[in-house]
């Protein structure tokens, strides 16, 4: 596992098999890499990649959603 910046982490890894062709057996031998976020809350990853100061700009997902419910009320009159 290798550390990369901003709350994400890389894994390297291979896959080898034999294969049948034509009268030989060769050893097919595949390399790959991949880049997962670190495990962890969701709102604390995306605060730290978008660099956004909770302190001064606080979310409120209750008056968000009520809001939402309000204006889908508005449209259904």
């Amino acid at each position: 596992m290798n550390e990369l910046e901003e709350g994400m982490s890389s894994y390297q890894g291979f896959h080898s098999s034999f294969r049948a062709i034509q009268g030989c057996l060769p050893l097919n031998t595949d390399v790959s890499t991949k880049a997962v976020i670190k495990p962890g809350p969701v709102l604390n990853f995306l605060v730290q990649n978008q660099k956004v100061d909770t302190r001064l700009h606080p979310y409120d997902f209750v008056h968000e959603f009520e809001l939402f419910y309000f204006i889908l009320g508005q449209e259904d009159s």
